[in-house]
């Protein structure tokens, strides 16, 4: 049987964890593994709370290079190889959204010759939310940059790890075979990771919650990153809210129930 694995680098995340990892599983991965960054939060606690139901896996990584997130990608795809056909590498405020009647093991299935398959963003805005909304991300964060918005056309990564040669940056990798999109169109950059075209988002794309709230990205701002400088005053230029898509919502029933069960098989824990 085809294994398939999500792979994420993770630091500070105790807010929306639970519900990142419940998703992946509602998706169709088998595996979920967390490089930790230096959490000093509750992160890993909840993320190992979930293990009492799920295969999930956390991985002590105190890298603290720019590259900190390149070389995780690498110790995974090297680390896995042989146990796992797919690794996808993504983000945990990117959600792999399924379009209707497509399933993502099928997908896979179809495309024999890929070495690796390229999902593009969605840029999600805040929807409108100043503060933390009480509900899932899924739920609370529905509108969405046009395809047309240039950072759309970054995409994420879901290779298989025997073929690859080496990672590029947290978008793409050095491949030994072909990169294809979901659609399983052959893929072409203007730079690696960054399409040639508009996104294709005809069998799926991937949610990115990279705004959210504007106290989450006063959160993520406080935070900080290790290979870039973000600015606050970005939230505008990347708090897009033109289209209306609450495609990932079918999946809150799935992620509910995943966390319910983690509640019950954790109760009395500080979860």
């Amino acid at each position: 049987m085809t294994r398939i694995a999500s792979v994420a680098v993770v630091k500070d995340e105790e807010r929306h964890i639970a519900e990142w990892i419940a998703y992946q599983f509602a998706v169709g991965f088998d595996t979920v593994v967390l490089f930790d960054n230096g959490s000093t939060d509750q992160t890993v606690t909840r993320a190992r709370a979930l293990a009492a139901h799920r295969d999930v896996r956390v991985i002590d990584w105190p890298v603290f290079a720019p590259d900190y997130q390149v070389r995780a990608y690498e110790d995974a795809a090297r680390r896995f190889t042989g146990e796992f056909d797919w690794l996808g590498f993504f983000d945990t405020d990117e959600f792999l959204v399924m379009a209707p009647d497509f399933d993502l093991r099928a997908i896979l299935a179809l495309w024999r010759d890929a070495a690796a398959i390229g999902v593009p963003w969605a840029i999600f805005g805040s929807s409108g939310h100043v503060n933390w909304p009480d509900g899932l991300v899924i739920e609370e964060f529905v509108y969405r940059a046009q395809p047309s918005f240039g950072p759309n056309r970054h995409i994420k990564s879901i290779i298989r790890p025997e073929r690859m040669k080496s990672c590029l940056n947290a978008h793409a990798f050095e491949m030994d075979g072909v990169y294809r999109g979901l659609a399983g169109n052959e893929l072409s950059w203007s730079q690696p990771g960054v399409l040639d075209c508009e996104p294709d988002y005809r069998m799926g794309k991937l949610h990115h919650y990279f705004t959210r709230s504007q106290a989450h990205w006063d959160a993520k701002i406080r935070r900080g990153y290790h290979d870039t400088d973000r600015k606050a005053s970005e939230f505008e230029a990347y708090d897009r809210n033109e289209v209306f898509d609450d495609a990932a919502v079918r999946y809150a029933p799935m992620v509910c129930e995943e966390l319910a069960m983690i509640k019950f098989l954790n109760s009395g824990r500080n979860f």
